[in-house]
């Protein structure tokens, strides 16, 4: 009778005690116990503690939701700034490993393809997980590489599947992506094939190549070059702020019995620390809903004549995404946030893509450390979350293949002529697909002659005005006896204006006509027990259409308080309900109002 493996070193993470944790309500516990007492994840398990990772404050494998999902639970409160996961450059898997082993020749020899091509650093690690997949259970990382299950992309999804999305260019997009995917394979083969030594063609070398491609754009992280790393990839996505970096043990050493530097390595000893209790909880809501949330009077808010008078009295509040453009990471964090931005956040861009030129050290003294960010804090009991960045549901779909519901960096993209090009206007999903644009306008790349504009839920998008202004010449209704405005950026002329919200929100019909299906039918949808790729692509397309509604929505405000002013109404009163719900619905229109206001838009 075979007996299973035993668990060795001090983390823990398989042993559940204390049932009187409340445990996640995604927890999946039938598939959690099967997962534990596998055999693959004993080893696993065993693998990570014998070569030196430390995670005491989690448990590691734990299953959730229906689909069993294998994550990692909070054993105890894990609160900001601590370090809870550290994880030794030894396992990892990375270029300077690649380019010190028995294949490194290869690259060499095959020098455009390794080196100097623009995915030169991909190729070379798809082709070292390939050599090391090859080994079977000789390699190293044979007790990672067995726990690894499915990696599903949206390239699997059948012509009915993906479909289902109704976003026509997205379709697109994911059929240059399987067609890119097949491309690079024919170029890997010629190479791997020349070195049967290595890579034995009776192997299935396509699919390795597959499963190593699928490796790295689902799990690897933008760190130092690139990087596998072990058990860090083994966390979930979610909204949430963690951080990276790499320190000695000798430090860690030094520097775990104290709080350093207000970071809490302690539990580099192995033991699981509760940290600080003066925990401040992230909010993802403007300034004016944490306002509200914090103050039960609500008076002094009903006093106001105009939207920008709330300034003042929010000025103490910490503004969200929904307020802010979508910069870069350490552009919106408060300065705690951004010096632990600095020390190393994963990447918006494709993980797949990794930095060009850059060697991974391999000290094996070296740890990998994830952190939580200043107002990142998982209750015991919680799945223990990493983030792939701040990412829409078009990103997740097309480099991790999953969507989130409610995801607050969701999007709606299409792209508009540049004036210059000699075309104005929406550019359609036939344009893009059929690319009329090579032979019409004799261009070989679409960036060079469109621009990309995006519109989110609650943030009222100034950038597709700005783009109205400049293509507004003398044949506009709107400018008839009149020059057109000097200020292309913001507004100065209210019909202009309101010439410009009628375009928009025809515009905006448009994008909402490429959808077979209406909002409703959709929602009532996800109450029923679906496929999992059709209740992505349902939660996909909910998404975009609230988006394009919540903006019409914004629009049809603007273009009554526009009105209004137009027929005699002061701008500086179109406050007229004195209402809370009429607070939340201008509040987006700030920026814009305010901005009118300073430009003296009176057109007289």
């Amino acid at each position: 009778m075979e007996t299973k493996p035993k668990i060795k070193g001090g983390g823990g993470a398989l042993e559940r005690k204390d049932l009187t944790v409340q445990r996640d309500p995604s927890v999946n516990q039938a598939v959690t116990q099967e997962v534990q007492s596998d055999n693959r994840y004993l080893r696993y398990y065993n693998w990570l503690i014998s070569n030196g990772c430390i995670f005491p404050s989690l448990e590691f494998p734990v299953a959730f939701t229906d689909a069993g999902i294998v994550g990692a639970l909070a054993k105890i409160d894990i609160t900001p700034c601590k370090a809870f996961l550290f994880i030794p450059y030894s396992i990892t898997i990375n270029l300077f490993k690649a380019r010190k082993s028995e294949i490194a020749h290869i690259f060499q020899e095959h020098n455009y393809w390794f080196q100097t091509h623009p995915r030169g650093d991909d190729h070379i690690m798809w082709t070292y997980i390939i050599y090391e997949k090859l080994k079977g259970a000789e390699s190293f990382w044979f007790p990672y590489f067995e726990t690894i299950k499915s990696m599903e992309s949206v390239i699997d999804w059948d012509e009915t599947e993906i479909l289902e999305l109704q976003d026509p260019v997205l379709v697109y997009e994911c059929k240059q992506w399987s067609k890119r995917i097949e491309n690079t394979w024919k170029s890997m083969e010629e190479i791997l094939l020349e070195h049967p030594n290595y890579f034995p063609p009776d192997k299935d070398l396509k699919g390795l190549f597959n499963w190593a491609w699928r490796l790295t754009c689902t799990r690897a992280f933008a760190w130092e070059g690139g990087m596998v790393i072990p058990l860090a990839d083994n966390l979930n996505h979610s909204d949430c702020y963690i951080t990276y970096e790499s320190e000695y043990r000798e430090i860690l050493e030094q520097t775990h019995l104290t709080i350093e530097g207000n970071k809490d390595y302690r539990d580099f000893s192995n033991t699981a620390y509760k940290g600080r209790e003066d925990t401040i909880l992230r909010s993802n809501t403007n300034r004016l809903e944490k306002y509200l949330e914090n103050n039960k009077n609500k008076d002094v808010l009903k006093e106001l004549d105009a939207i920008w008078q709330v300034e003042e009295i929010i000025a103490d509040y910490r503004s969200s995404s929904d307020e802010e453009d979508a910069r870069n990471i350490g552009e919106v964090f408060s300065d705690e946030e951004k010096e632990e931005a600095d020390e190393g956040y994963e990447s918006d861009d494709d993980t797949e893509e990794f930095k060009d030129n850059t060697n991974s050290r391999d000290e094996p003294d070296s740890y990998f450390i994830m952190s939580t960010g200043v107002r990142t804090f998982f209750k015991q009991g919680s799945q223990v979350y990493n983030s792939y960045g701040r990412l829409n549901n078009r990103d997740l779909l097309l480099d991790y293949g999953f969507v989130i519901e409610k995801n607050r960096y969701d999007a709606v993209y299409f792209r508009m002529w540049i004036p210059s090009s000699g075309k104005t206007g929406y550019v359609t999903a036939e344009d893009i697909i059929n690319e009329a644009y090579k032979f019409d306008l004799s261009c070989a790349n679409l960036d060079d002659v469109t621009e990309l504009h995006e519109i989110k839920l609650k943030r009222f998008s100034t950038d597709i005005f700005t783009y109205f202004r400049k293509i507004a010449d003398y044949t506009c209704p709107a400018l008839q006896n009149v020059d057109p405005p000097s200020l292309k950026a913001s507004p100065t002329n209210i019909k202009l204006e309101l010439w410009i919200c009628d375009q928009v929100y025809e515009l905006y019909t448009r994008l909402e006509s490429t959808f077979s299906t209406p909002l409703e039918h959709d929602v009532s949808l996800l109450n029923s027990n679906l496929p999992s790729r059709l209740r992505m692509a349902i939660i996909y397309r909910i998404a975009q259409k609230r988006i394009l509604i919540n903006q019409k929505h914004m629009l049809n405000k603007l273009k009554s308080i526009l009105e209004a002013t137009l027929n005699g109404d002061a701008l500086e009163n179109h406050l007229k309900e004195k209402t809370i719900k009429e607070l939340r619905e201008v509040y987006p229109l700030n920026g814009y109002l305010k901005s009118l206001k300073a430009n003296r838009y009176y057109s007289r």
